[in-house]
C-alpha cells in the first residue's frame, strides 16, 4: 500500500484468513463468543489451509459455535471431527462432548446472522460476510471484529491504515490492549491525547 502496488487477491484472502484466527482467540478471552465463532467460521471453512492445525480448528469451531447458540454449525463440524483421520486426535478433554453432539443430531437450522448496510449501497449484509449480493462489490473488514465495514461507523489504525469501526476499536483499546492487533501500533483514543495535550501545554505555560 505504502508503495502503491496492487495488492494480489490470494495475497489479501490469506492474510484475512490468518487475521481471523489470530483475533478469534482474543474474542474468546473478552467472551463474545459470536463473534468468535463467526471468526472461526470462515477459518473453518478454510481449515485446508491449516494441515497441522485442522482438528485444533475444527474443535475450537465446535465449542465457540455451540456456546454462541449456533448448534446445527457446531453439528456440522462435529461430524467432520468424527472422521477416521481426524477422530483420534481430538484433545480428550472435548471428545465426550463432541461425540455426544454427533449422536443428538440438530434438526433446526441456525438463527440468520444479523445484518449491517452495505457501505457501497446500502443493501443489508451478513455482519460476517465481506461482499455484497446487491452491488457486488468487496467490502473492507474490521481490523478488531473481523465484521464488514459500516459507512457511519468507520476510522483507521492510525499505523496500518487499515480500516476498523470505530465504535469496536475504542471498546477493544479500553477492554484488551491499546494496540493495533495488526501493525502493533499503540493506539491512543482522542480523549487521551486531548488531555495529555493539555497536560503538557500547562507544563510549559
Amino acid at each position: 500500500q505504502d508503495q502503491r502496488i496492487r495488492i494480489p487477491q490470494g495475497l489479501a484472502q490469506a492474510l484475512l484468513i490468518v487475521h481471523s484466527y489470530l483475533m478469534a482467540k482474543r474474542w474468546v478471552k473478552l467472551g463474545d463468543h459470536e463473534v468468535a465463532s463467526r471468526l472461526l467460521t470462515r477459518v473453518a471453512t478454510n481449515v485446508s489451509k491449516f494441515p497441522n492445525n485442522k482438528v485444533g480448528i475444527l474443535t475450537s469451531a465446535v465449542i465457540e459455535c455451540k456456546r454462541a447458540g449456533r448448534n446445527a454449525t457446531a453439528f456440522s463440524y462435529a461430524a467432520k471431527l468424527m472422521q477416521k483421520d481426524m477422530r483420534e486426535s481430538i484433545n480428550e478433554k472435548y471428545k465426550k462432548s463432541i461425540e455426544k453432539l454427533v449422536r443428538k443430531r440438530v434438526k433446526k437450522k441456525d438463527a440468520d446472522e444479523a445484518a449491517s448496510p452495505c457501505p457501497h449501497c446500502w443493501a443489508p449484509v451478513a455482519n460476517s460476510k465481506l461482499k455484497c449480493d446487491g452491488c457486488k462489490n468487496r467490502i473492507p473488514y474490521c481490523i478488531i471484529s473481523g465484521m464488514h465495514m459500516i459507512f457511519n461507523d468507520w476510522s483507521f489504525c492510525p499505523g496500518c491504515r487499515f480500516p476498523a469501526k470505530y465504535s469496536v476499536f475504542t471498546s477493544y483499546v479500553q477492554k484488551a490492549k491499546p494496540i493495533c492487533p495488526l501493525c502493533n501500533h499503540r493506539v491512543v483514543p482522542r480523549s487521551e491525547e486531548r488531555r495529555v495535550g493539555k497536560e503538557c501545554r500547562s507544563r510549559w505555560s
